[in-house]
C-alpha cells in the first residue's frame, strides 16, 4: 500500500500547482460558445452518427457516442429544444454531427507513470448543420487527456457528452 501511494505522487508538485490537471471537464472548462452563435431559430436537434477518424478503431463509437449526447441533453436540458431525436433525416432541425478523432483507452496501470506515457486520450470535432440544407452554422473541437486511474475511458466520453449537451444548452439560450 505505501509502495502504491509512493508510485502515484512520483508527479506531484509538492506545492499544489497541479491539482486541477486531471481535472474532469465540466462545462466551464469547454469552448465557449461564440456571441454571435444563436440556436434560437431551432426548435429541434438531432443528432446523427460520427465518422471515425482513421485509426480510431473502435467502430462501436459512430453510434454510441451520439447517443450518449441524446441521452445527456434529455437528462440534464430537457427544455433546452422542444424536440432531441436520434437519427431523423427529413425533419427540419439542427444536426448535431462530427468526427471522433482520438481515441486512446491507456489501461489504468500505464496512467499510474508519471512520464506522460500513461495519459488516455479522446477527441471529438463536432459540427452543427441545419438538417435541411446542410448548411454549416458552427463546429468546435474537444480534446480530453486524463491520467487518473480511477477513471476509464467511458467516464470522459461521458462527460464529453455532457459538455457537447451543455455547449448547445447554452447555445440556443441567446
Amino acid at each position: 500500500m505505501l509502495l502504491f501511494a509512493a508510485i502515484s505522487c512520483l508527479g506531484c508538485d509538492p506545492g499544489g500547482e497541479d491539482e486541477n490537471k486531471d481535472k474532469l471537464p465540466a462545462f466551464d472548462y469547454s469552448p465557449e460558445p461564440s456571441e454571435d452563435l444563436s440556436l434560437k431559430d431551432y426548435d429541434r436537434v438531432i443528432f446523427d452518427r460520427f465518422q471515425l477518424f482513421p485509426g480510431v478503431k473502435e467502430q462501436k463509437l459512430a453510434l454510441e457516442f451520439p447517443e450518449q449526447i441524446y441521452h445527456k441533453m434529455n437528462y440534464h436540458y430537457p427544455n433546452a429544444f422542444k424536440d432531441v431525436r436520434l437519427w431523423s433525416y427529413d425533419m427540419p432541425g439542427l444536426l448535431v454531427t462530427g468526427v471522433i478523432v482520438e481515441y486512446n483507452p491507456v489501461s489504468r496501470l500505464k496512467r499510474l507513470i508519471p512520464s506522460g506515457r500513461g495519459t488516455a486520450v479522446f477527441g471529438v470535432e463536432v459540427v452543427l448543420r441545419d438538417n435541411l440544407s446542410n448548411r454549416e452554422i458552427s463546429s468546435f473541437s474537444m480534446r480530453t487527456p486524463f491520467r487518473r486511474p480511477d477513471l476509464d475511458i467511458d467516464n470522459v466520453m461521458d462527460q464529453t457528452a455532457k459538455d457537447i449537451a451543455g455547449y448547445l444548452a447554452a447555445s440556443r439560450g441567446r
